[in-house]
């Protein structure tokens, strides 16, 4: 599926200044989705596979949404920007935190280059922050359309349990990476991305993420792009306890749409209405 265009017949053009814009933008595609607040439900879908690490031709990619698409170009209530770049994240305990280290800590890890933006995301709910970097270009065209609205780290939306004194193990799957993340008592014990070509890889960076902790975790959550028919939530079944896919929850609060995909790739992005 290259592109997918859900519109709920409850959707109104003539109110939209009542609803609420969640974008999400990654390498692997760009999405945008719709709530409306009073029936507490998306009634807009929209997403387009990309795949491509060039952003001259993702720049190029959102031009064209926002040429050929009216619904995003209309005037919302309250619009939200998720970025999605995994292999260029960096989390930082707050006791460390500085404009000056973080810039030092994520130039360090990742590398920046000339034409990217180090950008700070304070975590609501970690002791960290989210520091990443996007490309000057594609920063400069969002500010273009949105010039008040901050872009955030769409791993703030990673549905967790944040106030638990057990421990969640996490495993968010997209099309290139996979990010794990581990909870212990409400602080960050682990997290790391890695990328795959196929599902042995990922096997693999689980099982070493694990073997790196103190304990093996009993439960593992997953969302992206896993189902329970896939091979790969068949497999980490064979090596866990206990294996949930994170389609609840989310999807009952917020979106009558999730019924028509199969996997939870939109999690994120519908957990943005959740978390206003």
């Amino acid at each position: 599926m290259h592109t997918l265009s859900l519109v709920d017949e409850t959707f109104d053009i003539n109110s939209t200044s009542e609803y609420f814009l969640s974008i999400r933008i990654s390498a692997n595609g760009f999405s945008f989705a719709v709530g409306d607040p009073m029936q507490k439900k998306v009634v807009v879908l929209y997403h387009q596979d990309l795949f491509i690490n060039n952003y001259e031709i993702l720049l190029d990619k959102l031009k064209s949404v926002y040429s050929e698409m009216e619904i995003i170009r209309l005037p919302y209530k309250k619009t939200r920007i998720f970025f999605s770049a995994p292999e260029k994240t960096v989390l930082i305990p707050n006791e460390f935190h500085s404009e000056e280290n973080d810039n030092d800590i994520y130039s360090f890890q990742c590398g920046k280059d000339f034409n990217e933006k180090i950008i700070h995301s304070e975590s609501s709910f970690f002791d960290n922050f989210i520091v990443f970097s996007i490309p000057d270009p594609i920063l400069l065209f969002l500010k273009s359309k949105y010039s008040d609205t901050k872009i955030i780290n769409d791993l703030s939306l990673t549905e967790i349990p944040q106030k638990t004194e057990g421990s969640t193990f996490h495993v968010f799957i997209s099309r290139q990476s996979i990010e794990i993340l581990s909870v212990d008592k409400g602080h960050i014990n682990f997290y790391n991305t890695f990328p795959y070509k196929d599902n042995n890889d990922i096997l693999y960076a689980v099982l070493g993420a694990v073997r790196t902790l103190d304990k093996r975790p009993e439960i593992v959550l997953t969302d992206g792009y896993i189902n329970k028919n896939s091979d790969i939530f068949k497999r980490l079944s064979s090596y866990f306890k206990e294996v949930r896919i994170l389609d609840k929850g989310i999807t009952e609060q917020y979106s009558n749409l999730s019924d028509k995909n199969e996997d939870t790739r939109f999690n994120r992005l519908y957990n943005s209405f959740s978390c206003e």
